[in-house]
């Protein structure tokens, strides 16, 4: 640490959850990140094919979810905070205040994925009617419970910190 760079100690005791509106809006940030970074591999991948991927390719899907990975695993182990994490002052740590290795953060990113997974396509099938209705109400219900849990649990951990034993909490301020 440099000397202009001093860490100012927060007003509240370490380790203070971070809350549920502050990590909805460093995942804005980090949405808005993924998309670039998606653009960006998948001009890479048509360049080396010389044409566009046709829709819902099965290796295309995967390498953007590698990319996503890469980006929020590679952040997460590496100081614990995405862009997004690092504007909003939060970061992710083990539930024992360590921080995370590739196991937590790929159980993390996983779970994560599902409940993003459950949301988007829940939100999907819920448009029609009948059992489809049915079924996308009930992922609805489920992705926002699992979000949602921040809001009950004592340390504000959801059910994906709470699969990879992590939770978010707010970061020191910088002088």
């Amino acid at each position: 640490m440099s000397a202009s760079e001093h860490i100012v100690p927060s007003r509240a005791a370490p380790n203070v959850p971070a809350g549920l509106w502050r990590r909805l809006a460093a995942n804005l940030y980090d949405g808005l990140l993924l998309v670039a970074i998606w653009i960006c591999g998948g001009l890479v991948v048509v360049l080396l094919r010389g044409e566009a991927v046709p829709p819902l390719t099965w290796w295309f899907e995967l390498y953007l979810l590698a990319l996503a990975f890469g980006y929020l695993g590679w952040s997460w182990i590496r100081g614990g905070q995405t862009v997004g994490m690092r504007a909003w002052r939060i970061r992710v740590q083990r539930a024992d205040g360590k921080p995370l290795d590739w196991g937590p953060a790929a159980i993390r990113f996983v779970a994560g994925t599902v409940v993003v997974a459950a949301l988007a396509f829940g939100a999907w099938a819920a448009r029609g009617a009948g059992p489809g209705m049915a079924v996308g109400l009930t992922l609805l219900a489920l992705g926002a419970a699992a979000i949602g849990w921040g809001l009950l649990d004592h340390r504000r951990r959801t059910w994906f910190d709470l699969a990879a034993g992590t939770e978010v909490v707010l970061a020191p301020r910088k002088a």
